[in-house]
């Protein structure tokens, strides 16, 4: 219990008298890698043992958090892992944590660079007896359920050596209430408060988001939100596979999606913007394929579940499923070869490049514009699903 490892102020229950904890925090590894991992033993029931670079922790007292926090592995590569078994053990680098709700808001730029690959992957569930909430994997501030208007700039960068991928897995386990996510961008699930910052991700090869095997509610995202978040989000959003392929593939359970844009499942655009402005542009590069699937299932029952993935939906633009917000940013996407839109084989496991998407624009704010430009070397691909509202489409709206 409580056996976390940190590099930046505050720490499990700490309290910053109201006046916040501030300065950079930095951490260079020049010949090996840095290595973030939380409660790995099966089955161990560990809770709060996260692994963060950054500010914050568990459960802070309200306060902000401030300072640019750099992670730089210059001969290898980046690897987060949260846990197996056990709450709140989580993995991030970035100001917040666990219900570290601010003030007004954490800030500072957040630059992550490794020679090699970096790696992120939500939690694993081992039928521990400890359960198994918010053990999500995040280069951003905020987290789960702390609150706050974050900001700061996110790059990530992998490869610069010239080899090296950038992948965030949502992990696997079932019928948590805050699924194990991974995400580039502020916030996190259930988070609530406005988010700005622009948003890179660079890598050398391929570049994976990928919604949870078997997890409900375990989503993979590049862009400010999360599931159930709400408020405002600014910045443009830009994911470059220089000599690899771009995947965004939902998971195998229900609401694990996978996106490249603000926003989120039930991620509603609540500030005074009402949405995102035509400066937060979305750009998406590949040097070979760029593949936007939903969920993928091979068989009608997963886990005695009928329909066992719906609403797992993927998409590269702002909005998601029940995330209501007006968009307005052109959205660019170039792939080397072939680009996929496949819808998925569940109920509501939509595919789209647009913003929008499925039961977006509720209460009166779903209008959606802005150019939509796709360039491919090879083949364009956009195949519907075999369930209802499991569509596959290149343009802005979605069902209903």
């Amino acid at each position: 219990q409580e056996g976390y490892a940190m590099i930046g102020h505050g720490g499990d229950s700490s309290d910053a008298q109201g006046t916040g904890f501030d300065g950079n925090v930095s951490v260079t590894a020049t010949t090996g890698d840095i290595v973030l991992t939380s409660n790995t033993p099966a089955g161990s029931g560990g809770n709060r043992t996260f692994a963060k670079i950054g500010h914050g922790g568990y459960v802070s007292a309200a306060a902000d958090y401030s300072g640019n926090v750099t992670a730089t592995a210059t001969a290898g590569s980046i690897l987060g892992t949260a846990g197996v078994d056990g709450n709140n053990n989580y993995v991030q680098i970035g100001h917040g944590g666990i219900a570290n709700h601010a003030t007004t808001g954490h800030t500072g730029t957040i630059n992550v660079l490794a020679a090699n690959d970096i790696t992120f992957t939500g939690g694993i569930d081992n039928a521990g007896a400890a359960g198994n909430d918010r053990e999500f994997a995040m280069i951003g501030h905020g987290g789960a359920n702390s609150d706050g208007n974050h900001s700061g700039n996110v790059t990530v960068e992998a490869g610069t050596d010239g080899t090296g991928s950038v992948t965030f897995q949502a992990g696997n386990i079932r019928g948590t209430t805050e699924g194990p996510f991974a995400q580039i961008g502020h916030g996190g699930q259930s988070h609530n408060g406005d988010l700005g910052g622009n948003i890179s991700v660079t890598a050398a090869t391929d570049i994976s988001m990928l919604g949870g095997i078997a997890t409900d509610g375990a989503y993979a995202q590049i862009g400010h939100g999360g599931r159930s978040a709400k408020g405002d989000r600014t910045g443009t959003i830009s994911a470059t596979a220089t000599n690899g392929k771009v995947d965004v593939i939902a998971g195998l359970n229900n609401n694990n999606y996978a996106q490249i844009g603000h926003g989120g499942h039930e991620g509603d655009f609540t500030g005074a913007t009402g949405g995102t402005t035509a400066a937060e542009t979305i750009t998406v590069t590949a040097g070979t394929t760029i593949n936007v699937v939903g969920a993928q299932t091979d068989a009608d029952v997963i886990d005695g579940i009928a329909n066992g993935a719906a609403q797992s939906y993927a998409q590269i633009g702002h909005g998601g499923q029940y995330a209501d917000g007006n968009h307005l940013a052109t959205i660019t996407v170039n792939a080397g070869t072939d680009l996929a839109v496949t819808a998925g084989l569940s109920n509501q496991t939509y595919a789209q490049i647009g913003h929008g998407g499925l039961f977006n624009g509720g209460g009166g704010k779903g209008n959606q514009a802005g150019d939509i430009d796709i360039d491919a070397g090879g083949d364009i691909s956009v195949a519907g699903g075999v369930r209802e509202r499991a569509y596959a489409q290149i343009g802005h709206g979605g069902f209903d």
